[in-house]
């Protein structure tokens, strides 16, 4: 009786796994299954059924599925048969309607879990035909909560025709960089435009018979964006100039990398420009002569610069970074990753009055209204803390959504190196 018993409850522990396992990795994937109700009618049952089915799907997924082509489709086929009584014209559009119900079906298959036949009865409306009423089970990808930001995508930056693989080489890092930035606010959902070629190829092997149904619910949901950064790599030049080092029997070459660049927001749906700037970079960077002909030291840290640029004016146009708790002397910032740094510096900003243009009388933003000077101490993945090294902050005063900041710039004379001093060198013979 052991034994038995036993064995019934592993085999119930076995099947409750077999059931709740597929359950919680469908749940992970982001797939779920929707019942709805769908209406159909037809000259047969099948076509009924078909229509109810594209109906249903159509409610859960939108009208990429949609009933409304079998409508228009039937009255097409009126509209034939009122030209017309000649059998082989009526046989042309009977053969016509039932390649589209197969349409129809096969498109519903990869949506479909399953459907019940709630009611079926002869059509008031259509001597002959029937009507159907289902319950179905449709698999729909659940977007993630992300999807609801402000939506951005980076589109590979323009380079000039027979451009050099360097001035290639930084386009893509600094679009790249962008990129990274952007995704490291969490502040919008950024959007892929540079792998649409593998995420395509993706989407065509989830059209294969051998998938499951419910995975091909994954096609459909790309996303459309409300801002576009484009940019164009106007001049990038490399000077190299070599200088023996005395003593050391070594040629040092230093490499001045220069790039001019113009790039721009634009709102998607209207092609209006948000924001349009021009970048003007330079780097130095000494090297030893084993350096290779075909490598430009000082273009990675030159794309970086860009694109931490585009990035800093993109979020102080659209989203600038906010205060989000103060307390203990210590400011809380609502944005860290690899945005910020510590020990850098920002002006902390109070709201004020929302100003408008004389002319217009659009809206200008608000007044911003200086009130302390805070460093960054401590960053984390999605906060940093700062503490204030001028003016005062009073806590009693401090209000969520009303204090921005916005990077200071640094004080030449606290930046400068102090001069050099003799050093005395080895000679390398």
């Amino acid at each position: 009786m052991t034994t038995y018993s036993s064995f019934f409850r592993r085999a119930l522990l076995a099947l409750a796994l077999a059931l709740v396992l597929p359950a919680a990795a469908l749940a992970a994937s982001g797939l779920e299954y929707v019942t709805a109700e769908g209406k159909g009618s037809g000259a047969t049952r099948a076509e009924a059924v078909n229509e109810a089915l594209a109906e249903a799907v159509a409610k859960v997924n939108g009208l990429s599925i949609s009933s409304q082509d079998v409508s228009a489709l039937r009255v097409q086929l009126s509209s034939v048969e009122a030209q017309t009584k000649s059998g082989s014209l009526n046989a042309s559009a009977a053969s016509i309607e039932e390649a589209k119900m197969k349409q129809v079906a096969t498109a519903t298959k990869g949506l479909v879990q399953s459907y019940e036949v709630i009611s079926e009865e002869p059509s008031a409306t259509k001597q002959g035909w029937v009507d159907v009423v289902l319950q179905v089970t449709v698999g729909k990808y659940q977007l993630s909560a992300q999807t609801q930001r402000k939506r951005i995508a980076v589109m590979p930056f323009r380079v000039r025709q027979g451009a050099q693989p360097y001035e290639q080489r930084y386009a893509q890092l600094a679009a790249q960089g962008v990129v990274d930035y952007l995704s490291q606010t969490r502040r919008f959902a950024v959007l892929d435009r540079d792998f649409l070629k593998e995420k395509y190829r993706e989407f065509d092997l989830l059209q294969g018979d051998d998938i499951p149904a419910a995975e091909k619910a994954r096609v459909g949901n790309t996303l459309g964006t409300d801002y576009i950064v484009v940019g164009a790599v106007d001049i990038l030049t490399a000077e190299r100039k070599e200088e023996k080092v005395p003593y050391l029997n070594e040629v040092q070459l230093t490499y001045k990398v220069t790039a001019r660049m113009t790039w721009r927001i634009i709102e998607a749906p209207t092609g209006m420009t948000v924001l349009s700037h021009s970048i003007n970079e330079v780097q130095t960077k000494k090297v030893t002569a084993t350096t290779k002909d075909d490598e430009i030291p000082g273009i990675s840290s030159l794309a970086e610069a860009t694109a931490r640029i585009i990035g800093v004016r993109t979020m102080d146009t659209i989203y600038p970074m906010m205060a989000v708790g103060f307390g203990d002397g210590t400011i809380t910032i609502g944005q860290g990753g690899d945005t910020l740094k510590q020990g850098q510096r920002f002006n902390l900003l109070q709201y004020g009055e929302i100003l408008r243009d004389p002319y217009t009388k659009e809206p200008l933003g608000r007044e911003e209204k200086k009130i302390a000077v805070v460093e960054v101490t401590d960053v984390l993945p999605k906060t940093s803390q700062a503490k204030v090294v001028e003016g005062s902050v009073t806590p009693g005063a401090f209000q969520e959504g009303q204090f921005i900041l916005r990077e200071a710039k640094a004080d030449p004379a606290a930046t400068a190196k102090p001069a050099p001093g003799t050093k005395t060198m080895k000679p390398k013979w």
